[in-house]
């Protein structure tokens, strides 16, 4: 009789007792497959046929389905990949008044990546918003995104990267005038040292007549021209930079870093923080030129490196830099 109703189910007619006896026969199917089912609780033949039903009938109740979750990949050799840790890093932002935020952000890390937690930048609820813009901006000429990091470096100042950033993103200013960037090498007979270089950066329309007024003005100095940018691949001088205030401002914002904080003299350079180089370079005196009375505020005095290279390898490369930055994207 059982084996007849599965065969040829009666329609039900709306009764609670139909609704019951079609539910008992279905019930009963054995599962197709066991891993979709659980298996039917194992009921000694001898029970009496009540508790059969029941067993048979018990697994009407539909069970609380469980949340499916992703689990992580397994290795190939099998064993479980190590999980995520959970770190707290400072954010990244910086406040109104320019000094860096010191709010908590909590931050997952995946394996493998535990080392370079410290390279990413991280920001906290009040400094989401203005993460893209400390990451990249929108050039104006080119009408690409740039990248700050291409630019700024983590060796220096933390100061100085904000104040590099924001010089990199205003707009030019109406007051700004075609020139050139030139490098003096400056010796000072009177008080020569071996340990230290003296060289000036600064701008200007005509780098012959500047060289002259240096001479003429500073006579117990020897002025040596390192430079003049921007320049051909013969070095001579190209055409002058359309916004040659801009590109002084960069290159002395990295070249007071440099001088003050001497990045370039740590042995794990370049890959290292701006923190741990606070105490490496020369602090600027303040005083005036015997000469003229005027303090030159765009003379640097910098270490010299064991090997003599302080200016093709770290000074020169900074002035280049900022060159390509303004003919491509202001």
């Amino acid at each position: 009789m059982l084996m007849s109703l599965i065969q040829t189910p009666k329609e039900s007619t709306g009764s609670p007792d139909d609704s019951a006896s079609t539910l008992v026969i279905a019930s009963y199917r054995p599962p197709t497959t066991p891993r979709r089912r659980p298996q039917l609780p194992q009921v000694p033949k001898s029970a009496p046929a009540a508790q059969r039903s029941l067993a048979v009938a018990s697994p009407l109740k539909t069970p609380t389905r469980q949340a499916r979750t992703s689990s992580a990949p397994v290795s190939p050799d099998g064993s479980p990949p190590c999980p995520s840790i959970k770190k707290t890093v400072t954010c990244s932002g910086y406040t109104k008044k320019g000094t860096k935020c010191s709010n908590p952000v909590s931050v997952s890390v995946p394996p493998g990546q535990r080392d370079q937690v410290d390279d990413e930048p991280y920001y906290c609820h009040l400094h989401k918003r203005k993460a893209r813009v400390e990451v990249e901006f929108l050039s104006r000429k080119s009408h690409e995104w740039v990248y700050f990091k291409d630019y700024v470096r983590t060796y220096l100042q933390q100061r100085t990267q904000e104040k590099i950033r924001k010089e990199m993103v205003l707009a030019p200013s109406d007051a700004e005038e075609p020139g050139y960037i030139y490098a003096l090498k400056i010796d000072d007979p009177k008080h020569s040292r071996l340990d230290v270089i003296h060289i000036k950066v600064g701008r200007t329309g005509d780098v012959g007549k500047r060289l002259a007024t240096w001479k003429k003005e500073c006579r117990s100095k020897r002025f040596f021209l390192l430079g003049s940018w921007p320049s051909t691949e013969d070095a001579d001088a190209g055409k002058p930079s359309p916004y040659s205030h801009c590109l002084e401002r960069l290159i002395l914002l990295e070249f007071e870093d440099y001088a003050e904080n001497g990045p370039y003299l740590h042995p794990d350079f370049p890959n290292v923080k701006g923190e741990m180089c606070s105490e490496d370079g020369i602090a600027r005196t303040g005083q005036a030129c015997g000469d003229c009375k005027v303090f030159h505020r765009e003379i640097f005095t910098f270490k010299r490196t064991k090997e003599g290279n302080e200016w093709e390898s770290h000074l020169k490369p900074i002035i280049e830099k900022w060159v390509r930055f303004v003919a491509t994207h202001v």
